[in-house]
């Protein structure tokens, strides 16, 4: 087993060894084109723990408006998705 840092690592990795990777169906299928890669689905038993995503930002852009509505927006769009995903 190995833990990388980016996907593209995981990608090279799987495309020189036989190693496989878990990662969402979105990476799955941009590095499947870039590295010649099959994309399969998991088995619908098998149950993965939930990940937690996290934002930060420096605190100088604490109180700025622009910034405060892009992290509020990224919250809000990422609470409806793990609704929807959830449900």
């Amino acid at each position: 087993m190995a833990s990388v840092q980016h996907f593209s690592a995981a990608a090279q990795i799987v495309a020189h060894t036989d190693a496989i990777a878990l990662v969402s169906q979105s990476i799955a299928r941009l590095y499947a084109k870039a590295f010649r890669l099959r994309v399969f689905p998991l088995p619908p038993e098998l149950r993965l723990p939930r990940v937690g995503v996290h934002e930060i930002w420096h605190e100088r852009t604490l109180k700025d408006a622009p910034s405060r509505c892009l992290r509020e927006t990224i919250a809000q769009v990422a609470h409806e998705f793990d609704t929807r995903v959830a449900a």
